[in-house]
């Protein structure tokens, strides 16, 4: 009896003693609390959000396993990552490249001690994001280096601490990207830098997106250093409102403009931009300028364009502001062409869309070009709309 009771005992003892608890579930599989959650979260994830963790996450498969070990990396928890690696035994080529990626310093030390191997990517991606810290790191303790997207990338984001590094412990160069890019976002110390520090230089790009962005005192400075520019410079300042760039391209620089620049600020309902490019620049504009600002109901430029300017205004102006309701802006059109006619296929379109106010002017106005229409036509817009 005594033999039997100690029997009993001896399951009981195992599982107390923590030594010997240890050593059997050293044998078992299974995951962590921590880990569990996050394949819970894993599982209830909607397909199209499995989908395009695939690019966000670099996986290289839609497999759970790959998604948990990265899920971690993102919470920057090299202690987390540690628990899925030894649940899983996964094994992502992308694992550092994707610490980089989201810098998590705290992992990729983790990873790089653990043995694992990134690629030039992962310089590359924390370059492009400010994660200096990861870039240092992985400069000093491997040998993969980079490529030149992370200074392109790097001065893109206006991140001058790795754009030095790159350039002076690194160094590594970029393309004419690099200067282009931080022209185009307004990083002026950026460029600055690489202008002082590096000879790959900068393309017309750089200026005319500045100009597009209305990053003046970018212009200024592309300026000072005779970087080069086109008409688009002026063209898409204009288009996007930006009086002072226009004012200063116009002031100090000769590549001009195009038509497109009237256009485009007509298009927007920029009046003063119109009013400026019609009394200091000689460009002028196209029967476009109208057209789109008729079509967007800008009626003070619609006026003005029709009084100042000889370019006039194709059908398409009367169809589109008939479209939309603009009877005010019909109007305008009528007084500077009252031959115009509308296409059948706009007045149809006008029945269709069901503009009652502009169908009673076109009755009034454009009855002949009403009247040509087949009844036949008529009913099946009518029904159509």
């Amino acid at each position: 009896m005594e033999y039997f009771a100690r029997m009993m005992r001896s399951p009981g003892n195992v599982l107390v003693d923590r030594g010997l608890f240890r050593l059997i579930a050293s044998f078992q599989d299974g995951h962590f609390l921590d880990v569990i959650a996050l394949f819970k979260a894993w599982a209830a994830m909607p397909l199209p959000t499995k989908i395009a963790s695939m690019r966000d996450f670099l996986l290289e498969a839609m497999t759970e396993p790959l998604l948990v070990l990265h899920g971690a990396i993102a919470q920057n928890d090299a202690r987390l990552v540690d628990l899925v690696l030894r649940c899983t035994h996964v094994k992502s080529a992308n694992a550092m490249d994707y610490a980089g990626k989201t810098g998590a310093l705290s992992v990729v030390r983790y990873l790089h001690t653990s043995g694992h191997a990134p690629s030039r990517r992962a310089m590359d991606y924390a370059a492009q994001n400010g994660h200096v810290e990861i870039v240092v790191f992985l400069h000093e303790h491997r040998r993969e280096g980079c490529t030149r997207d992370a200074m392109d990338f790097a001065a893109q984001n206006g991140h001058l601490a790795v754009v030095e590094y790159l350039a002076a412990t690194v160094n590594v160069g970029g393309t004419v990207k690099a200067m282009d890019w931080a022209a185009r976002n307004g990083h002026l110390n950026v460029l600055q830098y690489l202008h002082e520090h590096r000879s790959e230089g900068c393309s017309a790009y750089a200026m005319d997106s500045a100009a597009k962005n209305g990053h003046v005192h970018v212009l200024r400075y592309l300026h000072s250093i005779d970087a080069p520019a086109s008409h688009l410079a002026l063209d898409a300042a204009a288009a996007n409102g930006h009086m002072e760039a226009v004012q200063f391209l116009h002031t100090h620089r000769n590549e001009g403009c195009t038509v497109r620049a009237m256009d485009g600020a007509a298009r927007f309902g920029l009046l003063d931009m119109v009013v400026f490019l019609h009394t200091h620049r000689t460009e002028g504009c196209s029967t476009e300028a109208v057209d789109a600002a008729a079509a967007n109901g800008h009626e003070d430029v619609v006026r003005f364009l029709l009084t100042h300017r000889h370019e006039g205004a194709s059908p398409f102006a009367l169809h589109a502001a008939a479209v939309s309701g603009y009877v005010n802006i019909l109007d305008c059109l009528y007084a500077y062409a009252p031959t115009m006619v509308c296409t059948s296929r706009a007045l149809l379109h006008v029945v269709q869309v069901g503009q009652l106010a502009a169908l009673r002017w076109l009755l009034v106005h454009q009855r002949d070009a009403l009247d040509a229409i087949s009844d036949d036509l008529m009913e099946r817009a009518i029904t159509a709309g």
